[in-house]
């Protein structure tokens, strides 16, 4: 992909791409950030939830998963989490899914 106007910036002289250094016009070195693709992820989160006490797992995993609970809430409670203390790197893990799109020019 080529280098465009886009890829200067004013932290490296002359008409080249700032992060890979390749002149307008070239091509932008394969490691180059300028190229993105975007990717679908998987995260595991394992955080506290109150449920009933007399629930077991298919209970809060049919509430969860079949029940008329909405997924978006999942977003309310990481971000009381967010407020608590330390943060989220210890709960969290990623998994690579798979590339969602081709390489393309992101300058």
């Amino acid at each position: 992909m080529k280098v465009t106007e886009k890829a200067k910036r004013p932290g490296r002289p002359g008409e080249l791409c700032f992060y890979c250094g390749q002149p307008v016009g070239a091509e932008h070195l394969d490691t180059c950030v300028n190229i993105s693709k975007t990717v679908v992820v998987r995260m595991i989160i394992d955080y506290e939830i109150r449920v009933p006490a007399h629930w077991n797992a298919h209970d809060v995993e049919f509430h969860r998963n079949e029940g008329t609970w909405c997924a978006n809430t999942a977003v309310d409670e990481l971000d009381a989490m967010r407020k608590l203390p330390g943060c989220l790197c210890n709960a969290a893990h990623f998994q690579y899914i798979k590339d969602a799109t081709e390489a393309y020019l992101d300058e």
